[in-house]
């Protein structure tokens, strides 16, 4: 029964380090964007196709250019869609630290915020 054990224990071990082996590895980024998901990235797209088209005519400004103007409206979308995204993320991010832990960390952080401006 002892030696059943001692072979049963190897066998797991073994299967773990295995297993281990073939699993992938990976690094937490700090420099990823959490909040890029697929709207802002279709914003991000349409602004970069805008901003080539708007190149293309030789960055012309003005009121007759049309590439300018979709360019800035494609722009401002992105900006919006981005804003938007990055507030969903902070607020998604601080509910789940706030039903983790003891103390507010949004309502730290704005004080903070506000005690840095005095």
């Amino acid at each position: 029964m002892h030696e059943n054990i001692k072979t049963l224990y190897k066998h797991i071990i073994s299967s773990i380090n295995r297993a281990s082996a073939a699993l992938p590895v990976s690094k937490f980024n700090p420099h990823t964007k959490r909040y890029w998901n697929a709207a802002v990235k279709e914003a991000h797209s349409a602004q970069r196709v805008c901003r080539k088209q708007w190149l293309k005519e030789g960055k012309s400004t003005g009121p007759t250019s049309e590439a300018h103007k979709s360019y800035r409206a494609a722009k401002f979308h992105f900006k919006k869609v981005q804003k938007n995204a990055i507030s969903k993320c902070n607020t998604e991010f601080y509910n789940e630290l706030n039903t983790s832990a003891t103390c507010n960390f949004g309502a730290l952080c704005d004080a903070n915020k506000v005690k840095k401006r005095a």
